[in-house]
């Protein structure tokens, strides 16, 4: 009897949910192409994550979740003006998606839209104050335009907020940077590297602080992690050629800052260029 109780309940199951999707309210096309696209952005396949959820948009084009994780995916991919597309379309559905403003305002801090950003992160705040992932993004957006006070009380929230939240140290740890607080900067450093350890804007940001403190062996260190990790960082090259130039290893020195200067070549970085330039003419000369 239990055996014929539980297969009607099954068969029950299956007709209701037959009927919902004949009705229309149940897509289960679209909701699997979604989940598709959420396992392959946690896999970093960004490429393949926005054809899912474009896919997905195909299947039911008033998605609201489908268009802000296509958004998610496109900030990842540096596709800054497609994902704040994407996310208006899910603001217009959904005016009060958190996801949306905080996903939309790393979207405006990519493209150096920083009050707009503090706007978006204003509203997830207001939607939900407990968000250690707004305070950080508005810190971001504070530390880009110079105010880095109010930088550093958002990053000190966001950690209050979350313990364990990697980039909000490094990025206070940038702040400290700037304000030559070295010592303790290179504690938020390494909080973050023991948090992330494959976190490699943390290593060469570290780097700096011993640069400063004098420590050109920890620094030279930090810059090799940090260039193992993401061989074509060029400001890695940069601080190692000066650890290595302080640690009297001209030859190393010159080999690094070469390779930083072809990376600035490749990439048009006028920055890495003019630097690199300036740092190869000054120890050609000593």
């Amino acid at each position: 009897m239990l055996f014929n109780k539980m297969s009607f309940s099954g068969t029950a199951a299956a007709v209701c949910f037959l009927t919902l999707l004949a009705a229309g309210c149940v897509n289960i096309t679209s909701s699997i192409l979604n989940q598709n696209g959420l396992d392959k952005l946690g896999r970093g396949d960004y490429d393949g994550a926005s054809k899912d959820f474009s896919s997905a948009l195909k299947q039911d084009p008033k998605m609201t979740a489908a268009y802000v994780n296509l958004g998610r995916a496109r900030v990842e991919l540096e596709d800054y003006n497609g994902a704040i597309q994407n996310l208006n379309i899910a603001l217009d559905l959904d005016p009060k998606n958190p996801q949306a403003y905080m996903t939309r305002a790393q979207a405006e801090n990519g493209l150096g839209n920083y009050t707009a950003a503090i706007r978006d992160c204003n509203l997830v705040l207001k939607f939900t104050p407990d968000s250690a992932q707004a305070y950080n993004e508005r810190g971001f957006a504070q530390y880009s335009m110079g105010d880095l006070s109010p930088a550093a009380e958002d990053y000190n929230a966001a950690i209050r907020l979350n313990k364990a939240f990697a980039q909000a140290y490094n990025n206070r740890g940038m702040v400290k940077n700037d304000t030559k607080a070295f010592f303790s900067a290179v504690d938020d450093f390494t909080m973050a590297l023991r948090i992330d350890p494959k976190m490699a804007v943390a290593f060469n940001n570290r780097a700096y602080s011993k640069l400063y403190l004098g420590d050109f062996k920890g620094a030279a260190a930090d810059c090799s992690n940090a260039i193992v990790l993401k061989p074509r960082m060029g400001e890695a090259l940069i601080n190692l050629g000066v650890a290595e130039m302080k640690l009297n290893d001209k030859k190393s020195a010159l080999e690094s800052l070469s390779n930083a200067l072809k990376i600035g070549v490749d990439t048009t970085n006028t920055f890495l260029i003019g630097r690199c330039t300036n740092l190869i003419s000054n120890f050609a000369d000593k």
